[in-house]
């Protein structure tokens, strides 16, 4: 019998066995997590798939574990296929403790976090970011949630059925309560989803699920059935249970209806959800401080599931994760996305326990090319993509802990990545030669390009939220405004700057004042070039239409995000450049069909095309794509994980709430159903 060789998503963190006690302990846990995974071969070798722990012990083909480990979870990775063939590139399995948090504890008494700061009000209406939304979390829940194996598993909902395409119909778990006490029901779900339509006060949320909300045509609750709705789309897009059935928390009608302005529902009701925790501090919830983040979650007692594994979650303010873990302050953090973090630093972690994995947060160049020369001509795009270095920001930024981006705006450990995309190596000459041929040359031998009399460049100047002005300047010296959000370390920009330098682009990096105002300017287009960061670049590869495709960046803010991400590729911004508008229009076509192509490999091929397209025209510049890192206390908790693909599209981090509920990796313990 041949046994197939495991080929785990790259993606996908593999658990060994962390944070055991004694020697003889930790000697049957990884004894027992070899038998696992032989099993799961052998499981492979006779069925061209990876299996469940059921099937493991009895499965299609016969016992292969003589009964379910009390050490070790196994679970089978999207798909769950070992053959590799056709779109399977998602084969694999992984593995996790089978006890939360691989002790005999019932319970832990709390863990302590560090706050983020400037992250809004978690409330479902005014979150910003990713960890503004992960706290939000903690009190509302969605239809489904992810775990581990990065697929949608039941929450509220606790089944769900597909009869057609245009149709979903969920029936919600029963006996699911808000934290007034109130029953949820499938009136409530509605109401969420009614609230936020176009022209209803909720669409102010920044909801993950406008990504494929334009999908949604109509959300009912059966008038038969307390916990039963109906979700009704105007086409079948492949991102429905992403982005919808779990990026949306629902709300209590009885708390939300007719409340105008949510955004600045700041009293204690706006905190009610059906979530695992309830925030206690501080006291008064409406003084939510902003600013710190600092404040503290306690377990819902009454919670559907049971109650939290981790009784009380404490955000407390530490300057530096990495030093707070080391001296006790905190019992887990990771290093921001944004800042350098020094090999000196990281050797000061070296004796904690850590896990690491691909990430999928990136740092990025966007051109907006509707300010017109040079920035909508692609020699101008491709002279700066030559002239930076991503893998010098990959060695000076982040010690080597990463990789540079993909030219075609997919994380680099994505399972739908383009193979053979042009690198744009850093080349100072052929920089230097583009430049030339738009005839921005240093013609005075002053070290500084100067812009062809005949076609002046332009300059973006103004406040953030003012109204774009551009200027033409002279002859005399091009210097670029280069746009960026002042958060962390200025070590990227400070390289970017050194780059361009050295091919006589003499650019004005300016940071805003603060990230609102960074915001502020790129949703309202006051920029030409652009440095930000976003972090769903693992994602489903739908991404590429929500970041990039101009019909769908119009949809977001009254049009104001036309060109933050857009391709700006229609014929309201003209360009130069011979047969941009036809890639670009090319690019919207093949995003289109790709959110509703049902064949996975034809759906694959759109995709590789569309990174194409991304690489050749260089609407965008991705640097670098930080691998994520958590350092936790020795002997502390440690059944941290990095959801693939994000909590929900966001960032795949580690502080996923599910880890908090049950202590495990995936699935849910004796006891919680």
């Amino acid at each position: 019998m041949v046994v197939v060789i495991l080929g785990v998503l790259s993606a996908v963190v593999v658990f060994a066995v962390r944070g055991a006690g004694d020697k003889g302990e930790l000697v049957a846990q990884n004894t027992d997590l070899q038998t696992v995974r032989t099993a799961e071969e052998a499981f492979c070798a006779q069925n061209g798939r990876y299996g469940t722990m059921d099937e493991l012990v009895n499965g299609p083909t016969g016992k292969l574990l003589s009964e379910k480990s009390t050490m070790t979870d196994v679970a089978p990775v999207p798909g769950g296929a070992c053959t590799g063939a056709g779109d399977e590139s998602k084969s694999g399995f992984i593995t996790g403790f089978a006890r939360p948090n691989n002790s005999n504890a019932t319970s832990l008494a709390k863990l302590r976090l560090a706050a983020s700061k400037d992250m809004g009000r978690p409330t479902p209406f005014a979150w910003t970011r990713p960890p503004g939304y992960l706290l939000n979390s903690l009190m509302f829940d969605p239809l489904v949630w992810r775990d581990a194996t990065g697929q949608p598993f039941p929450w509220l909902a606790q089944s769900w059925t597909n009869p057609d395409p245009l149709t979903w119909e969920f029936t919600l778990r029963s006996g699911v309560k808000w934290h007034d006490d109130q029953p949820l029901t499938a009136e409530d779900v509605a109401f969420t989803f009614n609230y936020i339509k176009p022209g209803q006060p909720g669409n102010a949320t920044l909801c993950f699920c406008k990504i494929s909300f334009p999908a949604l045509a109509s959300v009912t609750a059966d008038p038969a059935d307390p916990l039963r709705v109906v979700f009704k789309l105007n086409k079948a897009i492949n991102t429905f249970m992403q982005d919808i059935a779990q990026g949306m928390v629902i709300i209590p009608k009885h708390v939300w209806n007719g409340v105008a302005d949510p955004v600045n529902k700041t009293d204690a009701s706006a905190y009610i959800g059906t979530g695992p925790y309830k925030m206690t501090t501080p006291a008064d919830l409406s003084a939510y401080p902003v600013t710190t983040g600092v404040s503290a979650y306690d377990a819902n007692t009454s919670y559907f599931l049971g109650t939290p594994y981790v009784r009380r979650l404490e955000y407390v303010a530490a300057a530096d994760a990495l030093t707070a873990v080391k001296n006790g302050a905190i019992d887990a953090g990771a290093p921001s996305f944004d800042e350098s973090v020094s090999d000196t630093a990281l050797a000061s972690v070296s004796s904690l326990p850590k896990v690491q994995s691909p990430g999928g947060w990136n740092r990025v160049v966007h051109f907006n090319m509707a300010q017109g020369f040079p920035y909508n001509n692609v020699k101008f795009r491709q002279a700066l993509a030559y002239t930076i270095d991503r893998n010098d920001l990959v060695t000076r930024i982040l010690s080597g802990r990463g990789k540079a981006g993909s030219t075609g705006a997919l994380a680099p450990s994505h399972p739908s990545l383009a193979p053979g995309l042009p690198e744009y190596a850093r080349d100072v000459q052929k920089a230097k030669d583009l430049l030339d041929s738009l005839g921005i040359v240093d013609t005075n031998n002053d070290g500084k390009r100067e812009c062809p009399t005949a076609t002046p460049c332009k300059v973006v100047a103004g406040t953030p939220t003012a109204g774009v002005v551009t200027e033409s300047k002279t002859p005399d010296n091009f210097i670029p405004n280069i746009h960026t959000n002042p958060n962390g370390s200025t070590a990227t920009t400070d390289a970017i700057k050194t780059y361009l330098d050295d091919v006589g682009l003499l650019s004005a990096i300016v940071p805003d004042a603060t990230p609102p105002a960074s915001d502020a300017r790129m949703t309202r287009a006051n920029y030409a070039i652009g440095i930000v960061g976003w972090g769903n670049n693992q994602y489903d590869p739908d991404l590429l239409r929500s970041r990039l495709s101009d019909p769908w960046t119009s949809i977001l803010a009254n049009r104001s995000w036309r060109t933050v991400y857009g391709w700006n590729g229609t014929a309201s911004s003209p360009t130069t450049t011979p047969g941009f508008a036809t890639k670009a229009q090319e690019f919207i076509a093949l995003a289109d069909q790709q959110q509703v192509e049902p064949n996975k490999s034809v759906r694959k091929q759109k995709v590789l095309r569309m990174q194409q397209l991304v690489a050749e025209d260089v609407p965008q510049i991705s640097l670098y794509v930080p691998d994520l890192l958590i350092y936790y206390r020795q002997g502390g908790f440690s059944a941290w994980y990095a959801t693939p693909g994000g909590t929900p599209a966001s960032p795949p981090s580690y502080y996923n709430k599910h880890v908090y509920v049950t202590g495990k990796q995936f699935g849910l313990p004796a006891g919680m159903t």
